[in-house]
């Protein structure tokens, strides 16, 4: 992967604001049965969330893998509010690709480095893909997620 030395016209913040309202809504993602699995699932994949909602740009991506597993394995109770986290998921995951920009590559784009290949104009849109994701249904799915986490699985999410 080649950088330039090209910087944002705005701060590297210009994706931090609209990162850090996603990522404290994706602490959570669609059906399965079994509650102990679930539970061994997210616990192995507490870390990567727990990263992800202090606003680790390079959580995004195994953040990510971890929900489309724990969206497999979500018992009944949290099964529809997986969905909810999966489609913003895949919501975020497409206009990173529309803008030419893989996940991976979040960190040097925090730090004002543009990957060659980048659409500047999509990657400014980036915060407003991310804003729209700090709706009530999604904040709602989050709190359903967290809450059932913490009561089935003695799992406290974002610590």
């Amino acid at each position: 992967m080649k950088t330039t030395n090209r910087r944002l016209t705005r701060p590297a913040a210009l994706l931090g604001a609209g990162l850090l309202t996603a990522s404290l809504a994706l602490t959570g993602c669609s059906g399965g049965d079994d509650v102990e699995a679930y539970c061994d699932t997210l616990s192995t994949a507490k870390e990567d969330i727990d990263a992800l909602e202090a606003g680790d740009p390079g959580a995004f991506s195994t953040a990510f893998e971890a929900f489309e597993t724990l969206s497999e394995e979500a018992p009944e109770e949290v099964a529809d509010e997986w969905a909810t986290m999966n489609e913003g998921v895949q919501q975020i995951e497409d206009a990173f690709a529309d803008a030419g920009l893989e996940l991976n590559e979040l960190g040097d784009v925090m730090t004002g480095e543009i990957p060659e290949g980048v659409d500047m104009e999509k990657l400014e849109q980036l915060d407003t893909t991310l804003e729209e994701l700090d709706s009530p249904e999604f904040n709602e799915a989050s709190d359903a997620i967290s809450e059932h986490a913490e009561q089935e699985c003695d799992i406290t999410l974002g610590e």
